[in-house]
């Protein structure tokens, strides 16, 4: 083989070897920008699950503070939203005392229309349905209370 040969593959396989490295700096580069891309996705998601997370406990306590001490908030509002709400949070707890109450409610009251349908109902309609839950929050008012107390005392930052 001449000389002329040999520099030629010497430089061929230098400029194979240098285009090689360029290629696979180039993917290391991206891989390196995808794995970043990825870190801050998973870091956003952690955020929006914690501000959800928190948000979902501080309405717990809310709510669970006014069925106590707020006449607006009716015993039975208040456990419809804090069953919800704990659904959410800690679905463990519902199964629990004093914590079953909570759904005994939120089931007991499901057939009553909320909101906008109930201010469309009659007055007559929504007089039944108001006496329904007077009622069952009068055979019910220790138990939602405590419940209440508990979940407004309860150590949902330490799970």
């Amino acid at each position: 083989m001449s000389d002329t040969t040999i520099y030629l593959l010497i430089t061929l396989g230098l400029t194979v070897i240098v285009g090689l490295s360029i290629y696979i700096w180039k993917q290391l580069k991206v891989q390196r920008e995808h794995q970043q891309r990825l870190a801050e996705i998973e870091q956003e998601a952690i955020r929006k699950t914690q501000e959800r997370r928190d948000y979902l406990i501080e309405s717990i306590r809310l709510i669970s503070h006014a069925m106590e001490h707020d006449e607006q908030m009716t015993l039975t509002e208040g456990a419809i939203r804090l069953k919800v709400l704990v659904e959410h949070l800690a679905p463990h707890l519902l199964s629990q005392e004093p914590y079953s109450i909570l759904v005994l409610m939120f089931e007991e009251t499901q057939h009553i229309p909320l909101k906008e349908q109930f201010k469309a109902l009659d007055k007559k309609a929504q007089k039944k349905f108001h006496r329904e839950m007077r009622l069952l929050e009068a055979k019910h008012q220790d138990a939602l209370i405590e419940a209440a107390q508990k979940l407004h005392s309860y150590p949902f930052g330490d799970q």
